[in-house]
């Protein structure tokens, strides 16, 4: 069946899916799965079912299009609680944040860590950081509140953020006198 086909709601017929038993990890027989076990739980899917690794929505029979405003509702405060998480996520990754950076030596010369020498850059504001004897540059991440984030930077040249840490909107502080000047957890 082409995917034409499939994507104009032609599925797979019950009568070729009977016959699959033995095609368990082809799309025709992970489809004929879905729809029997769809079957069996007394879900009536119309449409077809397209098994290709993507996310594809299916309408149900008997289905309403629209959403209830109690669904609208429930929807709503999920969002909002997942956005209290989140910002309660970011306001703990920035504290972490402040601590670490607290932690750090200023760095007065680029053969302090390999990757300023393989680069052949100055430190500009970047610290070091020096945590289960392994040494890592450490570049502030600035938002509208202040230190929010770090980026970790290892010798190698592989790049990590701290996880949780809010980086969208937020700019890097290196080279800015304010960052490289201002006492330790200042931020």
């Amino acid at each position: 069946m082409t995917a034409h086909k499939k994507a104009a709601g032609e599925g797979v017929p019950q009568a070729a899916c009977k016959n699959l038993e033995h095609q368990h990890f082809t799309a025709t027989g992970i489809e004929c799965q879905f729809q029997d076990a769809a079957r069996a739980a007394g879900i009536p899917l119309t449409g077809a079912i397209i098994a290709d690794g993507v996310l594809h929505r299916s309408h149900i029979e008997g289905q309403r299009a629209r959403l209830s405003d109690a669904d609208r509702a429930a929807i709503a405060a999920e969002r909002q609680r997942r956005e209290i998480e989140r910002q309660q996520t970011q306001r703990t990754a920035a504290e972490k944040a402040r601590f670490i950076w607290a932690k750090t030596q200023h760095i007065t010369d680029p053969s302090q860590h390999p990757y300023l020498m393989k680069k052949r850059i100055q430190a500009n504001g970047a610290r070091l950081s020096v945590y289960q004897g392994r040494a890592s540059l450490v570049i502030p991440i600035l938002g509208e509140s202040g230190l929010t984030s770090l980026q970790f930077i290892e010798a190698d040249g592989s790049k990590r953020f701290l996880p949780g840490g809010e980086i969208k909107g937020c700019s890097v502080g290196i080279g800015m006198s304010g960052v490289t000047q201002a006492e330790p957890g200042g931020f």
